[in-house]
């Protein structure tokens, strides 16, 4: 992909949380590995924290996500913005506080994500931008 389409073109992966770990393998290979022979090549990653791949209603996962061959820079916390879209939906409250709490452990952390934005439940039941903007606060 660099070859054809040069230095400046990104590369991302959406990978379920627990892939990350030495333990997951749903892709069919290893993101470990993958990390150590070619995350040179990949900008970041874009982990799945919901739907029964991980949870962020604690640091746990997440910690364990990056405690071997991926750093805090390259890994997107995804989580799931409506109850409705599938399993681990973790309400506004408890994910800014997890959030805080790994921007203080680490805080070279790449970010916070949500799937879906048109149906984001945000704080006391507001709409996208409240979901969006309680977690930019918490990321301080």
């Amino acid at each position: 992909m660099r070859t054809d389409f040069g230095n400046g073109f990104i590369i991302t992966l959406a990978p379920y949380a627990r892939d990350l770990t030495a333990a997951g393998s749903a892709g069919g290979f290893s993101y470990p590995q993958l990390e150590s022979d070619l995350g040179s090549k990949i900008n970041w990653y874009n982990a799945q924290f919901y739907c029964g791949w991980g949870s962020l209603s604690t640091t746990a996962d997440y910690d364990r996500a990056v405690s071997g061959s991926f750093t805090a820079s390259r890994v997107v916390a995804g989580a799931v913005t409506n109850p409705n879209n599938c399993a681990g939906y973790v309400d506004p409250d408890t994910l800014a506080g997890t959030v805080r709490t790994l921007t203080g452990e680490h805080p070279d952390l790449a970010g916070v994500a949500g799937w879906e934005y048109f149906n984001s439940v945000g704080v006391n039941g507001a709409g996208p931008e409240s979901w969006f903007g309680n977690l930019k606060d918490a990321m301080g």
